[in-house]
């Protein structure tokens, strides 16, 4: 018998990309000097804001933090949209899992505009799961414990019966404390594996279900 009924998944760095050094980089090639101190931005309470729904796009603009060109900030929040897509390592995972016949489903932190925009370009994956929450839409972040609550609420989950794969391990530990197991990803070779050893899949890819292939 399987010990886990639900595979849960965080989706930055897990299954959308999201490297904002990277974003940054790109966003302002052409210019004299690039921004980095933008950085900052992703990790402080202007995105833990962005993230909880209390901002959004269309007054962002009325809390951009001092020291911050304006300009700057806008462009990068119009831009970064463009640069979440799929992980094809990540794909392939959430592939094989489905597969194996588990119950999928989301919990995330990630801000109202960006989720609608990066859901609505990748439905074919987004319509595979069997549920999920992401931070915006119920006012709670990781690794706040009420937003693993809700996720289980909502869709009556026994914790004991998910695992949780995420790639910050403060909100692994999260999840552990409430009785969720989880896979820290810090690389998806590392998740693959971490899969076999505990059982969850037991083949990587069957000729009778070959993983689907996404265009990015």
């Amino acid at each position: 018998m399987k010990k886990y009924s639900a595979i849960i998944f965080d989706l930055g760095r897990v299954l959308i990309d999201w490297n904002p050094e990277a974003i940054i980089k790109d966003l302002f090639k052409h210019e004299q000097e690039i921004p980095m101190h933008l950085l900052s931005l992703t990790e402080g309470p202007f995105f833990k804001a962005l993230d909880r729904g209390e901002l959004q796009y269309a007054n962002a603009h009325m809390f951009i933090p001092e020291g911050y060109d304006h300009e700057h900030v806008l462009r990068f929040l119009r831009g970064l949209t463009d640069y979440l897509v799929p992980i094809q390592a990540g794909i392939e995972i959430f592939e094989l899992i489905k597969q194996h016949g588990y119950k999928t489903y989301i919990l995330s932190n990630f801000g109202h505009e960006e989720y609608d925009i990066v859901s609505g370009r990748n439905t074919g994956l987004f319509e595979q799961f069997d549920g999920g929450i992401v931070s915006a839409k119920v006012g709670y972040i990781k690794p706040e414990p009420e937003i693993y609550h809700a996720l289980l609420n909502m869709y009556n989950l026994k914790p004991e019966e998910c695992l949780f794969i995420d790639d910050r391990p403060e909100n692994i530990h999260a999840a552990q404390a409430l009785g969720i197991d989880g896979i820290i990803c810090s690389d998806h070779d590392y998740v693959l594996a971490r899969l076999h050893e505990m059982g969850v899949i037991n083949s990587i890819v069957t000729q009778e279900h070959e993983v689907q292939k996404y265009t990015f």
